[in-house]
């Protein structure tokens, strides 16, 4: 899940992976952190065209310090082994593969007297290693560090935060009449990525706005949906609500997909409101099914 949070976090605490049984170990932590990677912004119906980059695995110089300082100490079948170990104890997927790149096009289309804003941020997960032998000058029960690195892994997850505003001064429009009534974030949940929309709540449901759409979901229990969205509700969204880079980074595949939708909590706010820019309904709302 691509579950969005501004700190790093400690994932596994310190523990060990044996690589030869009573002469090489491996003591592993392993931490997240969402790094920003691209911020996008396009105003006043000038259309632009964007170019969007997804890479993962690990940089040259990433690849280089797990070469140099682990490979170097444990060999290649002990790379492979520590990789083995490290997919089956923790449950992740390892790639430790040099950096592939792809490339994506769209078009931004702003409103004639508003703006586009899109950030990207990836989760990169990083391995503190150290490598440990027993042996050669020292007495039996002795561990002697070897080397040791920290690998930051760039992982197949991203969240985006994309918000349009119906009127903006720079444009040099005539002053609209705009409302600015969303109660904060909600973090939308796709699998391989995350989008972070203005929500409010209705008297029946909830409106979630994702770029130019708003998405009204009605909820058959109201209180109980709106209890369930501190912890994770399931909601389904149409191909046709998401944007293009969305559908692209996510690898989004099929016409309907199921999200796990909850209140974004700022840790750097006291209150689970965020400071909003003036965000206009969209005339083009879209109605969900029930939750």
């Amino acid at each position: 899940m691509a579950e969005y949070y501004p700190e790093r976090r400690l994932i596994r605490q310190l523990f060990e992976i044996p690589i030869v049984t009573d002469k090489v170990k491996v003591m592993c932590a392993i931490y997240e952190r969402w790094d920003f990677r691209r911020g996008f912004d396009c105003k006043c119906g000038n259309k632009v065209t964007l170019k969007l980059m997804k890479t993962e695995g690990l940089s040259a110089t990433a690849s280089a310090t797990l070469q140099g300082s682990i490979e170097s100490s444990l060999g290649v079948s002990g790379i492979a082994s520590l990789k083995t170990t490290l997919q089956a104890t923790v449950g992740i997927t390892v790639n430790w593969s040099q950096v592939q790149s792809e490339e994506f096009t769209y078009e931004c289309d702003p409103p004639k007297c508003g703006s586009c804003d899109i950030i990207i941020y990836q989760l990169v997960r990083e391995y503190d290693l150290a490598v440990y032998k027993r042996g050669g000058l020292f007495k039996t029960g002795v561990w002697d560090r070897k080397g040791g690195a920290s690998i930051p892994e760039l992982t197949g997850f991203y969240t985006e935060v994309t918000d349009r505003t119906e009127w903006s001064e720079s444009c040099k429009c005539p002053p609209q009449e705009t409302r600015a009534d969303y109660d904060g974030r909600v973090s939308v949940d796709l699998g391989n990525v995350c989008i972070l929309a203005p929500y409010r709540l209705t008297t029946n449901g909830i409106d979630i706005r994702i770029a130019k759409n708003v998405i009204s979901f009605p909820f058959l229990a109201y209180h109980e949906a709106v209890g369930s969205l501190e912890t994770g509700l399931k909601m389904n969204f149409r191909r046709n609500w998401l944007p293009s880079e969305t559908i692209f980074l996510g690898r989004l595949e099929g016409d309907i997909f199921e999200a796990v939708v909850r209140i974004y909590r700022d840790p750097g706010l006291s209150s689970s409101t965020l400071p909003e820019m003036i965000l206009e309904g969209s005339p083009s709302n879209q109605v969900a099914e029930p939750v």
